[in-house]
């Protein structure tokens, strides 16, 4: 599982992205703002801020809370973590522009901010919602197909495997009397791969496959395969359980060469 520092540095990461884009839509095409550059953007849990830099690396902090109704304006200078609260005034003479237009360039500023605050909120809810869906849909897979593992153990195994390196998937199935079939089901990322420790699957493929003899060898040739988005894990979970069937239903009554054939022939989804 991925550490909750891990956990946390994706979501934001997310929603500051968010936050920032709202942001800047909210503020395209003011003419102020184009003359000037905005610098040291950050959104959190509630709180948001941005720097107005002028010509000679004077910038002006805004900060907003949703605790708050007003705004916090800082100057300094822009190597210089130290600012100074101050007032309208003082930001607009800092940022070349007469009081109003500069009371007016603030709030245009912090309603933008609090616009990015509001979509970093919404961004975290939906992140919390997303993760517990996909988390829902990948236990119900899990579950299902350990079902199955133990309802047909005498005639099948599952294995977790590694579809990077030597796997067919993430979960296959073998026949437990012998070696030319098996059903593979792999995980499938939206946004993300496999290296990514808080991965979690938006779908899932499966393919039957079935081991043909060669000259130099053999290799595992694929007869029936689909892919399964995943809020339908049952489906995977009844394409599972469906060759598990037949591999238990035919493999005592023919050779395995046989039944191994008449197994792959799994519905298509």
């Amino acid at each position: 599982m991925p550490d909750e520092g891990t956990v946390i540095d994706t979501r934001e990461r997310i929603a500051f992205r968010r936050a920032l884009k709202v942001f800047e839509d909210s503020l395209n095409g003011d003419a102020t703002l184009e003359k000037l550059r905005l610098v040291e953007p950050r959104f959190a849990t509630g709180v948001g801020e941005i720097g107005v830099l002028n010509p000679d690396d004077q910038v002006v902090m805004v900060e907003v809370d949703i605790n708050d109704l007003g705004r916090t304006v800082r100057t300094g200078s822009l190597d210089n973590t130290r600012r100074t609260v101050t007032d309208a005034a003082a930001a607009a003479r800092t940022l070349g522009l007469t009081l109003s237009d500069g009371e007016a360039l603030l709030g245009r500023v912090e309603n933008a901010l609090r616009a990015g605050v509001a979509a970093h909120a919404a961004s975290t809810a939906e992140y919390y919602r997303e993760a517990r869906r996909l988390t829902r849909n990948m236990d119900t897979l899990r579950s299902g197909l350990e079902r199955i593992a133990r309802t047909y153990g005498d005639h099948v195994t599952l294995l977790d495997e590694d579809p990077l390196t030597f796997g067919a998937g993430h979960f296959v199935f073998y026949p437990v009397a012998n070696s030319q079939s098996r059903f593979a089901i792999e995980e499938r990322y939206t946004g993300t791969d496999w290296s990514d420790p808080e991965r979690l699957p938006t779908s899932w493929t499966w393919s039957a496959e079935q081991r043909t003899s060669l000259v130099d060898g053999s290799r595992w040739r694929v007869v029936a395969h689909g892919e399964i988005p995943s809020d339908d894990a049952v489906a995977v979970i009844r394409t599972v359980s469906a060759w598990a069937q037949r591999i238990r239903d035919i493999g005592p009554r023919s050779g395995w060469a046989a039944s191994a054939r008449r197994a792959l022939d799994v519905p298509r989804l």
